[in-house]
């Protein structure tokens, strides 16, 4: 396989995870913002973390990534898209979840 072609494969993955991680990250801030019960206005400025949410979008493109190195050499077609963007989505809680009980939290001290 060409080079080009397999960061094509990746450049996509990394993109279309991020979007679907976006998606989901969409339907957590109306959640949020409904639960709070505040204003739009005052939500953002207390309720709405934009470092949570960049990091969010960084760790489903992570996930499409990955996922789209298991992909490399298959057929590009809509499902091929599709499932890279659910990559995205579900894999975002699998990695949140895998940092959050392996690795140490920083300045704790057991």
């Amino acid at each position: 396989m060409d080079i080009n072609i397999a960061m094509m494969y990746i450049a996509s993955g990394i993109l279309l995870g991020a979007i679907g991680q976006g998606a989901r990250a969409i339907a957590g801030i109306k959640k949020a913002h409904e639960a709070s019960g505040k204003k739009w206005e005052d939500w953002m400025k207390d309720g709405f973390d934009s470092k949570q949410l960049v990091l969010s979008l960084f760790i489903g493109g992570i996930a499409g990534g990955l996922a789209s190195i298991a992909l490399l050499g298959k057929e590009i077609n809509k499902e091929f898209f599709i499932g890279l963007a659910v990559a995205g989505y579900a894999g975002t809680d699998f990695i949140q979840g895998f940092i959050e009980t392996k690795v140490p939290k920083m300045g704790k001290s057991e």
